[in-house]
């Protein structure tokens, strides 16, 4: 058996695996980072193709251990064979296919090495790896990185508790629970009729599929940032905002600068932090200088500039001490580990 309780001799070894995209290595990474920091072995997995990248971006990248904090960190990437894929929308399938396959001689390995693995933490894109951690009976939790706005949508699309724009109704608006009303085009990207990525979507829903598999979900969100979204979600299924993993993000950090609509509509209708531009692709338009312009004098100097620093600063307080000693974001990782009977003493 492979899953087993955590030898105290050892450290406690939790196990991440990442979709090959820096949009999702570098949360992993940020919150291998903290456990590795509280006395914990993480090993971060991913394809070759991220792989070879991070390996020339930092020379110094090792499957050895490497001391972080009180713990170790360690990277061990495999070879999804990509190379043989020629048709975009057949890579996640593929992935699944070769992950499903190499995964568990590398978790296996671990163990016969004494090493065993305590936990699996993965990207919400590969949820085949909840299949992988309960045939070996190996608890696994996925990493959300999008907001429980988001992720309250994606889960009222799955079990069809909520109507969602369809190709017969494109136009229509989404009314979700202790959220505004969301307009037709500002629903998640991915859950369009129309997305251009199919297989995208097809491997986000995957994860509500097994959410049943996993000990629980972590997210990259604060309680007191959306207090009202994590209660509600909170009683549907198991979710620890975790966030947020960091401090400024930038697009080095997160992959890129784009920001889901739906967290778009956040930042300017319910944070009010921020002004609307545009509708997004939807009104098919080059946005003209002038109105640019117009918009940036408005968010600086305009009559709603000094309420917009005022939210943004109260926002930024309150992230900090989220994930700062006692806070809620810190109570709810260190909730997890102690969960996963790792047993990281409460700081």
């Amino acid at each position: 058996m492979v899953g087993q309780i955590c030898n105290r001799i050892v450290l406690p070894h939790i196990f991440l695996v990442s979709y090959p995209a820096q949009g999702h290595v570098n949360p992993l990474l940020r919150i291998g980072k903290i456990l590795a920091s509280k006395g914990l072995l993480v090993t971060l997995s991913a394809p070759n193709t991220i792989g070879d990248k991070i390996r020339k971006s930092n020379k110094s990248i090792s499957e050895e251990s490497t001391p972080y904090g009180d713990g170790m960190i360690r990277f061990e990437f495999f070879d999804d064979e990509s190379e043989i894929i020629t048709v975009p929308d057949e890579h996640a399938a593929h992935l699944e296919k070769i992950g499903k396959q190499k995964l568990p001689k590398m978790l296996q390995k671990h163990a016969e090495q004494g090493s065993p693995v305590c936990c699996l933490i993965y990207s919400c894109f590969i949820p085949w790896v909840a299949e992988v951690g309960e045939s070996l009976r190996i608890p696994s939790a996925p990493l959300w990185v999008q907001s429980a706005a988001c992720f309250s949508a994606y889960y009222h699309y799955y079990h069809n508790l909520v109507q969602f724009p369809t190709e017969s109704e494109p136009e229509l608006d989404v009314q979700l629970p202790y959220m505004p009303l969301l307009k037709y085009d500002e629903i998640p990207s991915f859950l369009h009729p129309w997305t251009q990525y199919p297989s995208i979507t097809d491997s986000i829903l995957g994860m509500f599929k097994h959410l049943d598999k996993n000990c629980c979900v972590l997210m990259e969100s604060f309680q007191e940032l959306e207090n009202d979204e994590i209660n509600y979600m909170s009683k549907l299924c198991p979710i620890k905002p975790i966030g947020p993993l960091f401090r400024y993000p930038t697009e080095k950090t997160v992959g890129s600068t784009k920001v889901d609509v739906t967290d778009a509509k956040y930042l300017v209708d319910v944070f009010k932090v921020g002004l609307r531009l545009s509708r997004g692709d939807f009104e098919k338009r080059v946005i003209p200088r002038d109105e640019i312009s117009e918009r940036l004098i408005e968010a600086t100097i305009g009559p709603m500039a000094a309420e917009m620093k005022q939210n943004a600063m109260k926002y930024k307080k309150a992230a900090e001490e989220a994930v700062s000693e006692g806070g809620s974001s810190t109570s709810n990782l260190l909730d997890f580990l102690n969960e996963l009977a790792v047993g990281v003493p409460m700081k």
